[in-house]
Parts: C-alpha cells; structure tokens; sequence
C-alpha cells in the first residue's frame, strides 16, 4: 500500500516537472564563500558559535558525575 503510493506520487511528480528548467548560479569558491560569511554573516556566526559552545559546557557539566552525589 504504502510502496504503492510512493510509486504513484513519484510518477505523478515526474510527469509535472519533467520540462521543467532550474538556472543555477555560477559555483563558488572558497575565496567567495569566506568574503561573504566574514562579511555578511559575522555577526551569526559568532552568535552561533557562543551558542554552542555554551550548549557544549552544559552538555559537559550535566553529564559529569560528582562523588557523593545521589542522582
């Protein structure tokens, strides 16, 4: 039943996109990719990187077993 249904959705998407065309950007480089993430997205990137970091340091101190300590 359920291979059935994939089957059918498969050719129904196959027959609606098939003359369909994508345009796709030129590829990047590392060189634009930095320019554009050190450029645009430094703030995010560091916000993202304190973000995990500090979810690193919790996943860390909750894990940690102390002596003594009943859990």
């Amino acid at each position: 039943s359920g291979g059935g249904t994939g089957l059918g959705l498969a050719a129904l998407l196959v027959d609606a996109f098939r003359w369909s065309t994508v345009d796709l950007p030129e590829p990047g480089t590392a060189e634009r990719m930095g320019t554009e993430l050190f450029q645009s997205w430094v703030l995010p990137f560091e916000v993202l990187s304190v973000l995990l970091l500090s979810a690193l340091v919790g996943a860390i101190a909750i894990s940690v077993r102390i002596p003594g300590r009943r859990q």
